[in-house]
């Protein structure tokens, strides 16, 4: 239904209704769903946007100093190739 925090059946961004059970979310990851959670970011010793965001690195630099790095946002906004300065702290995730 297009949201990417889960499969929320009313719709509304209250994700309340997003409990599974542990053979469904066994069954979901063998059929290749990944979960990123809302980790928001770093900068400096300060934890930005926890809960609402999620900011991922890509193995992709862009020049020498940048990177490119996917963006969720809560609601429905995803950026794919933002890039920005690899000093500041977002997380990682291998994922194949």
């Amino acid at each position: 239904n297009g949201n990417y925090y889960g499969n929320s059946t009313s719709g509304a961004n209250n994700y309340a209704d997003n409990t599974y059970t542990p053979e469904e979310w066994t069954k979901m990851e063998t059929n290749g769903a990944v979960f990123l959670p809302a980790a928001g970011y770093r900068g400096g010793t300060t934890i930005y946007n926890m809960g609402t965001e999620g900011n991922y690195w890509s193995a992709t630099q862009k020049g020498a100093q940048y990177a490119y790095f996917l963006c969720i946002y809560k609601g429905s906004l995803i950026i794919p190739q933002e890039y920005y300065a690899r000093r500041l702290g977002k997380s990682v995730r291998l994922v194949r």
